[in-house]
């Protein structure tokens, strides 16, 4: 997809949700657009996805043709119904980690705001990777699962690096990852989302597999009647 479909704008209600603000002022959502701006003349995202046969495992899935599988029950109930996954990885790349890093020498409260837009963007990149691939499999009426990544309930954060070679995605997209499973360039997520032959065969929001569930700041904010963004702010 070309870059201007990936990102073709960045909520501010996304970004506030990362600053943890339940309400705005002018000065903010200003703030929020000026960067966000400074972010979509500057971004260009990368992505690459792959698609692999499974195997069912007693405590684990077998991926066809690779030589990891995927551990843990958490996995095993998105993919139950699923013969197939879409395994992705998608970066902002390091001119990304760069204006942060410049930001955070010049101007601390900008390097704030822009790291909030910047994970905000990561996310829409995602949800429109996953919008394109979708319409892709509805020719054949396939459904993707919820998505997926190493660190998200019990599988572990560890198999990065294995997800990273399985993509080749250092050679497609630059993307890498330290030692201790931290994703190079920063701004950069990975995953998979199974294939299923019906969309009730989605599994539930990874919110539920979550060590956080139930006391996470975010859920709590959530349940809570908060002040109405400005009309320009949508939610």
């Amino acid at each position: 997809m070309p870059a201007q479909s990936l990102l073709p704008e960045i909520n501010p209600a996304e970004v506030l949700r990362y600053l943890g603000c339940r309400c705005s002022c002018d000065d903010l959502l200003e703030q929020i657009r000026t960067l966000s701006a400074e972010i979509l003349c500057r971004i260009r995202p990368r992505t690459v996805f792959r698609e692999f046969q499974l195997n069912m495992k007693p405590h684990s899935v077998e991926i066809v043709g690779a030589t990891m599988a995927l551990p843990g029950n958490d996995i095993r109930n998105l993919l139950a119904n699923c013969h197939h996954a879409v395994f992705f990885a998608v970066t902002l790349g390091m001119e990304m980690d760069s204006f942060l890093r410049q930001k955070q020498l010049s101007n601390m409260g900008d390097a704030l705001v822009l790291d909030a837009c910047l994970s905000a963007a990561i996310d829409a990149v995602c949800n429109n990777l996953r919008n394109s691939v979708q319409e892709q499999y509805a020719a054949q009426n396939c459904f993707l699962t919820a998505g997926f990544s190493p660190g998200y309930g019990d599988l572990p954060i560890s198999l990065q690096q294995d997800f990273l070679a399985l993509l080749d995605a250092q050679r497609k997209i630059g993307l890498t990852c330290t030692s201790e499973s931290i994703l190079i360039p920063q701004k950069s997520v990975t995953g998979l989302w199974g294939i299923a032959d019906s969309p009730g065969n989605t599994a539930p929001s990874r919110c539920n597999s979550c060590s956080m569930h139930g006391k996470c700041p975010y859920q709590l904010e959530s349940s809570r009647p908060c002040d109405p963004l400005p009309t320009d702010a949508p939610s």
